[in-house]
């Protein structure tokens, strides 16, 4: 029955919601909600990542930081100081250069386009992860009839470098919202 059916689908999605947040846990430590203050110029690791980098620049919840061959935007809750390692900008030249620098994002915003384009876009995208050594990234795809999500989960379930890929959680994103491991 639809009653019996809906009660299965509801506890699936219990369960991987679980699961989601207990690898959150296992990659944060537990930590919750706790955010050290960051600066321009001080030594951070990007947790998805692992890289360590400078931060560049600071806007709103939007963190710039130089990993030497790239900068890559991150939310402040994506990143940890690196202690005795903080290093103070000093002199204009302690800054990589935006103009010379790959602007790099761990994102990309596919929403409005059609399947075709967006599959387009999405390949160069997980090119550009893979050729900075960059293994996570977030495709955004929006929620809407679903069929952007399908064309793109079914490219990347093809796709060579695409090592795993999952819906977004909540603070994600959600359904609106792919997170793409790649190798």
């Amino acid at each position: 029955s639809a009653s019996t059916l809906n009660k299965r689908i509801h506890n699936l999605w219990d369960w991987d919601l679980k699961r989601i947040e207990d690898e959150i846990d296992e990659l944060t430590g537990g930590e919750k909600g706790y955010v050290e203050e960051v600066k321009v110029g001080d030594t951070v690791k990007i947790k998805a990542f692992g890289k360590e980098g400078i931060v560049q620049e600071i806007k709103d919840d939007t963190i710039k930081v130089s990993t030497g061959n790239a900068i890559i935007s991150v939310s402040k809750d994506m990143i940890q100081v690196v202690r005795n390692k903080n290093k103070k900008v000093t002199r204009e030249t302690d800054y990589i250069p935006s103009v010379s620098s790959t602007d790099l994002h761990t994102e990309i915003d596919v929403r409005g386009k059609s399947v075709e384009e967006a599959v387009e876009l999405v390949d160069d995208f997980l090119n550009t992860l893979y050729s900075n050594d960059i293994h996570m990234g977030q495709i955004i795809h929006g929620k809407g009839t679903g069929k952007l999500r399908r064309g793109i989960w079914d490219f990347l379930s093809k796709h060579l470098l695409v090592k795993s890929f999952r819906m977004g959680v909540p603070h994600e994103g959600g359904s609106g919202v792919t997170i793409v491991e790649v190798k």
